[in-house]
């Protein structure tokens, strides 16, 4: 019989594995963003929209397993399906190794590469949605848990900006080749370390459906979940503004000062100040080049802004997730936290190669960004709070 361990702190051994695992799992995901693009564009005869379907198709991967997710969890060990979906990831990053050194190079149709980028998406979401919703609850007493959320949350957050920026930087120095076994090996090593992390047996339940929503997607958080979805789509957008060190360096600043603040403005869920702040901040960002006439505004002030914003409304909604949830859905308000922020990020993604033109993305961003924060002012927030059980 196995002993569940007791930790009277949040930031133990087990936990800190957990989230160095989920930083370590999702860099791979946002290193592709700006290579994948490239390496499509410069190996195959894909269209602009071609390419941005095959972005896309990430994203639509991303729910496959979410419907079995918790009966997986109940008939194998969870941190054995975490590790074997990291494992899959793993190999699906070595296939691009394996076509970029093939006699005939990136000579698959569009069809194979869409079905590869979706089938990366699907073991990855599976992999996320069991750490978020089962393995960081199974290593954390109740009374740590909305900080041990939070917490998670940002070790996968990082990525988003920090991802783009390491391999912006090594494709300057190494060949694709190498920094696919770069983001391999990140993978691997995340399954190595929650197969480090001693996980008690659990019994499953009673009942025990092929098919459920839970670990997967909170039916109460529609709204959320959409409103989300329209921040996230502009973030997404963004990261193709200016695809370069200094503005993904900038938005790491923004990131910073979000993670560092963004608890105290977070002190009264029924009050919305940081949100108001939010909107102000994404206002003054997109004013502030055209009152300063400066180029390096664009290129320092208003990442810094626009990351500090994306923060804020990471911080907001998770507790809007967490909010409306009970007890025992917990780890379910977590995996379509993720979902919407990810799929969000994804659509961006893809609006932006749908569309040739600057000025178009531009207008279709913040028309995103406008509608998402209109949904949250005159509707979502008044919801939240009638609809909140915690």
């Amino acid at each position: 019989m196995e002993n569940t361990p007791i930790h009277p702190k949040l930031w133990h051994r087990d936990f800190w594995l957990l989230a160095i695992a989920s930083f370590l799992l999702t860099m791979p995901m946002y290193m592709l963003i700006p290579l994948l693009p490239e390496w499509l564009s410069q190996r195959t005869s894909l269209s602009s929209s071609e390419i941005g379907l095959v972005m896309l198709a990430y994203g639509l991967g991303l729910f496959v397993f979410g419907p079995i997710c918790n009966h997986l969890i109940q008939r194998y060990r969870r941190n054995t399906v975490f590790i074997s979906a990291s494992v899959g990831v793993v190999l699906l990053l070595l296939s691009f190794f394996v076509m970029e050194h093939s006699a005939e190079g990136w000579s698959l149709p569009f069809c194979a590469l869409f079905g590869l980028r979706f089938a990366l998406g699907a073991l990855f979401g599976l992999a996320e949605m069991i750490l978020l919703s089962t393995l960081i609850i199974d290593v954390t007493e109740s009374s740590y848990r909305d900080d041990a959320n939070y917490a998670v949350v940002w070790f996968g957050r990082f990525p988003l900006v920090l991802g783009p920026l390491v391999a912006i930087q090594l494709n300057r120095f190494l060949s694709i080749d190498i920094i696919v076994i770069i983001m391999s090996s990140m993978a691997f090593l995340s399954a190595i370390l929650v197969w480090l992390i001693r996980i008690p047996f659990k019994a499953p339940e009673d009942i025990n459906s092929l098919f459920s929503t839970d670990r997967f997607l909170l039916k109460e958080s529609i709204w959320c979940f959409l409103n989300l979805l329209l921040f996230t789509a502009f973030f997404g957008m963004m990261l193709f503004w200016q695809m370069n060190m200094t503005m993904f360096g900038m938005l790491m600043v923004g990131f910073y000062f979000a993670l560092r603040f963004g608890k105290i403005l977070l002190s009264d869920s029924e009050l919305r100040h940081d949100m108001y702040l939010a909107f102000a901040l994404s206002v003054l960002s997109m004013l502030i080049p055209y009152i300063f006439d400066s180029e390096w505004v664009w290129q320092f002030v208003t990442p810094v802004l626009l990351g500090f914003v994306a923060g804020i409304v990471c911080n907001r909604f998770m507790y809007l997730f967490l909010n409306i949830s009970h007890h025992c859905q917990r780890g379910t308000s977590q995996s379509s936290f993720f979902l919407s922020w990810e799929f969000g990020i994804t659509i961006g993604v893809f609006l932006t190669f749908v569309s040739n033109d600057p000025e178009q993305v531009l207008l279709t961003g913040l028309s995103l960004l406008i509608a998402a924060f209109a949904m949250y002012f005159l509707f979502t927030h008044n919801w939240h709070v009638k609809h909140k059980i915690r």
